[in-house]
């Protein structure tokens, strides 16, 4: 995983072309179960998308924290500023 943040129980995974092969594919799959089945939500952002589309990446992840802050009333105020768009 490449980034992960214990407070919101989530990973962010950034995936290179090498996830495209399917070997990689299904490690990936197994590992996104595993840490589902520990309560650890994943987002998974393609190189492509983290290049060209970081607005939709960025939002992506701010709509999970504030989908989050809905059913979880006590999470910090710090984690659920949007940056202007």
């Amino acid at each position: 995983m490449d980034f992960f943040c214990n407070q919101l129980q989530l990973a962010i995974e950034c995936d290179g072309y090498s996830h495209e092969i399917l070997e990689v594919f299904e490690k990936d799959v197994k590992k996104t179960n595993r840490l589902n089945e520990l309560g650890i939500h994943v987002l998974r952002f393609s190189g492509y998308q983290i290049m060209n589309d970081m607005d939709n990446v960025l939002r992506a992840i701010e709509d999970y924290i504030l989908d989050l802050r809905r059913m979880v009333v006590h999470l910090p105020q710090s984690l659920l500023v949007r940056r202007d768009a």
